[in-house]
């Protein structure tokens, strides 16, 4: 209690036989008669660990197969007998041991075989090989495609952060995220009551949190979501923000499905597609303002503007655009073959094309018709302008355009030419083209 370090208790902490004080009382009796003119009268011993002693069975077999070399047992019995040890029933099966009193350490069979082995020498047990081959344990590929997944996103300068794996009624009253949810018996606040359904909740408030400190970043959270209604109950989410008080809305949407794309492209090793969100999984996301992400025309998550009536009752002051994915989709859809291409011996041949589209024309049509018509000369296209005209409800649409050939260099008549059927099929489908 008062910490106090006594004689006492440094001999007793360390394990003392009670046989001991027996002992030292059979000398202090030796020598009060030897030198003082003693006489005993009495001793009184209520004998309460003389009839307690330790008798263990012992399979001699046990050497070999624990020291990994055989040891005679003669020899094995002398040096337990060496140690104080008493052999019983030497000619049974398994032969009785009685410990001495002052070996308190001992605890089974094992032991002998460990003091067996301590006196004859670690080092004169020979070494042997493995009898077996040995495999590597099989890998895990969900947890590699995991290692992966943060790999890949914390190379495009996102932040990982872990939130909470619970939420509130508030924040599934917000989002509108309907049916059954796990409740915690005894939770640690009234904001902390449900087992999360989405990953949202988490990093819009992540996003909160860093507005007041950052003008610009990228988050994520990979993390298990719970549902009662699904057999497994379990699924893996990937759910990311991301903000620049620089930017406008338009401008970060475009630059966050950039980095959602070159995400997912990397990630999976297909072509990543975004298609206007018609109907959200939940609340969180601006309707008009969204999009669903696909891979081979399935759909593996959403992206978008924060819903403006979600962002007034979490009081965010500025906007940004968040976004989920579903682990599970995404795995699934890693293509079956890796392909290495050489790297790209000749120069690019660079062009920008813009053109005015109606204001409800999807960006992605528009890109889908270039990447049609471009073909293999086209290498990368990428939208960098949108500049909206609202009162004629039009908008203007800008893509970079990357042309080059793996055996030779291409020529400024080869991709005029490729330019000008870019057009021709552009201004075909309506699309005004600005020359």
């Amino acid at each position: 209690w008062h910490s106090l370090q006594t004689e006492s208790q440094s001999r007793f902490e360390k394990g003392i036989s009670p046989v001991l004080a027996q002992i030292a009382l059979e000398r202090a009796v030796e020598l009060l008669q030897e030198h003082a003119g003693a006489e005993l009268v009495e001793i009184v011993d209520c004998n309460y660990f003389k009839n307690r002693k330790q008798v263990v069975k012992f399979d001699v077999k046990k050497i070999e197969k624990l020291l990994g070399e055989k040891v005679e047992t003669k020899k094995a019995f002398e040096i337990l007998e060496n140690l104080g040890f008493i052999i019983e029933d030497r000619n049974q099966v398994q032969t009785k041991v009685r410990v001495p009193y002052w070996r308190l350490d001992i605890e089974g069979q094992f032991d002998f075989v460990e003091e067996i082995g301590r006196i004859r020498g670690y080092e004169n047990v020979k070494i042997q090989h493995l009898m077996m081959a040995a495999k590597p344990s099989p890998g895990n590929s969900q947890r590699e495609f995991e290692w992966k997944i943060k790999d890949n996103l914390t190379a495009l300068a996102f932040d990982e952060v872990i939130s909470y794996s619970f939420y509130g009624n508030r924040d599934a009253e917000i989002g509108k995220i309907s049916g059954e949810h796990f409740e915690l018996e005894n939770p640690n606040s009234e904001q902390q009551n449900l087992m999360r359904k989405s990953l949202l909740p988490g990093i819009i408030q992540a996003g909160k949190l860093n507005q007041k400190n950052f003008d610009e970043f990228c988050l994520f959270e990979a993390g298990r979501v719970y549902l009662p209604e699904k057999d497994q109950y379990e699924e893996m989410k990937i759910s990311g923000a991301c903000f620049d008080k620089l930017l406008s809305l338009p401008d970060l949407f475009y630059q966050s499905k950039e980095k959602v794309r070159t995400f997912v492209e990397k990630t999976s090793g297909k072509i990543a597609e975004f298609k206007s969100l018609e109907k959200s999984s939940f609340n969180f996301l601006h309707l008009t303002r969204g999009a669903e992400i696909l891979i081979d025309g399935k759909k593996i998550g959403e992206m978008g503007e924060i819903n403006p009536m979600v962002a007034k009752k979490y009081k965010i002051k500025k906007q940004f655009v968040v976004f989920e994915l579903d682990f599970q989709a995404l795995f699934e859809s890693q293509a079956d073959k890796k392909i290495f291409q050489p790297i790209q011996k000749f120069p690019f041949v660079e062009r920008d094309l813009a053109m005015f589209v109606d204001s409800r024309t999807e960006a992605g049509v528009v890109e889908k018709n270039i990447l049609k018509i471009g073909g293999k000369m086209l290498r990368e296209i990428k939208l960098f302008d949108i500049f909206e005209d609202k009162k004629n409800n039009k908008k203007s649409l800008a893509f970079h355009l990357k042309f080059g050939e793996a055996e030779f260099t291409l020529k400024g008549e080869e991709v005029d030419k490729k330019m000008e059927e870019i057009m021709e099929s552009l201004e075909k489908n309506g699309f005004e083209v600005r020359k």
